[in-house]
C-alpha cells in the first residue's frame, strides 16, 4: 500500500484529496493545525486514515510525523488570503515560506519517492487577455504571491539536493463543496452564501475581471496523477482553460449585483493555458462550471 502524507489536509483542497487517495488504497497521514481546517472535512474518512495535529511553524522535532515514512508528500497547508497578506506579510512569509523550509529539513524523506506542492497561479502577476503559460513572466503582486512562488522555488531546489521527484502544481481558481471562505474560490463561495440569504451579489471593480475556475474533483486528479505519473522536476499551470467573467458567474444566480471599488492586489485577468499538463500526464478538467457550481449550491444548502 502506498504511502501519502498531506499537510493542510483538513482543509477545503486537502480533505478532497485525502478521500480520492483513500478510493485508491493509499495509506494516508494528515498533518493540519486546524486553523483554517475542520476536522469534520474528515468525517468520511475519520477511521481510515492516521491525523496528526501539528503546526508547522513550531520548532518541536519531536513528533510523530517526523519519525514516520511516507512516499509522498502533498504539501498544501499554507495561509491563502491575498487580502489579508497585505496587511500581514510576515506572517505569510514565516507560514507559506519560513515554516515549508522548517518542515521539509526536519522531515524523514528516505524513502520519499516524489513531493507535490500546491503553487498558486497568482505568481504570474498582471496578465493580459490571453492564455498563461508556465513560461509566463513571474511577476507576483501580493505578498501571498511571493511567499507560495519562493516555497515553490524553494522546494525545487531542495529536491533536487535530496534526489527526490518533484511537481509544483499552479493552481487557479479552485472551487466546491467545503470551500468555505478560501481564497481559491472566494468570489464562488459569496455569491452563494449571499444567494441563499437573498442578498445582492457584492462585484469588486466593474466584473469584466476573468477567471479559470476549476472544481475540485478535477484539481484532486492532477495531484494524483502527478504522483503517479513518470514526470518530474516540472511546474504546471491547473485550471479550466477556457476563463469566466465575474459578470458572467453573476448572471448564473439571476439577482441583482453591487459593485464597488477593486480590492487590492486583484488581477484583472486570469487564463489557464493547460496543454503542458495535458501533454505531460494527460490531465484536463472534466467538470464544467454550470455542472460545478449545481454541485456546489447543492451542498451549501445542505449544509448552511
Amino acid at each position: 500500500m502506498k504511502s501519502a502524507l498531506i499537510t493542510g489536509g483538513a482543509g477545503f483542497i486537502g480533505s478532497h484529496l485525502a478521500e480520492y487517495l483513500i478510493e485508491k488504497k493509499y495509506n494516508v497521514t494528515i498533518v493540519d493545525n486546524l486553523s483554517k481546517g475542520k476536522l469534520s472535512n474528515l468525517n468520511k474518512i475519520k477511521n481510515k486514515i492516521t491525523f496528526i495535529k501539528y503546526d508547522i511553524t513550531k520548532k518541536n522535532k519531536n513528533n510523530i510525523v517526523f519519525k514516520n515514512d511516507y512516499e509522498y508528500i502533498f504539501h498544501l497547508a499554507a495561509l491563502t488570503s491575498v487580502e489579508e497578506s497585505f496587511k500581514k506579510p510576515k506572517k505569510y512569509i514565516l507560514t507559506n515560506l519560513k515554516a515549508t523550509k522548517l518542515f521539509f529539513k526536519k522531515i524523514n524523506l528516505n524513502k520519499t519517492k516524489k513531493i507535490i506542492y500546491a503553487a498558486s497561479a497568482s505568481c504570474y502577476g498582471k496578465t493580459k487577455k490571453n492564455s498563461i503559460l508556465e513560461t509566463h513572466k513571474i511577476m507576483p503582486i501580493s505578498p501571498y504571491a511571493k511567499s507560495k512562488y519562493k516555497g515553490e522555488k524553494f522546494l525545487k531546489h531542495y529536491s533536487k539536493k535530496k534526489k527526490i521527484e518533484f511537481i509544483s502544481l499552479r493552481l487557479f481558481n479552485v472551487y466546491g463543496p467545503r470551500s468555505g471562505n478560501n481564497s481559491y474560490s472566494g468570489v464562488i463561495n459569496n455569491f452563494i452564501t449571499n444567494f441563499l440569504n437573498k442578498k445582492f451579489l457584492n462585484i469588486y471593480s466593474d466584473g469584466e475581471q476573468t477567471r479559470s475556475f476549476v472544481y475540485i474533483s478535477d484539481v484532486v486528479r492532477a495531484f494524483a496523477l502527478s504522483a503517479k505519473s513518470k514526470v518530474k522536476n516540472e511546474a504546471f499551470n491547473v485550471g479550466y482553460p477556457k476563463s469566466t467573467s465575474i459578470n458572467l458567474l453573476a448572471s448564473f444566480f439571476k439577482i441583482k449585483k453591487k459593485y464597488y471599488k477593486r480590492k487590492k492586489g486583484d488581477i484583472k485577468f486570469s487564463t489557464s493555458n493547460i496543454n503542458k499538463i495535458y501533454k505531460s500526464i494527460n490531465w484536463k478538467p472534466m467538470i464544467t462550471l454550470k455542472t460545478g457550481l449545481k454541485q456546489t449550491l447543492k451542498y451549501q444548502k445542505k449544509y448552511s
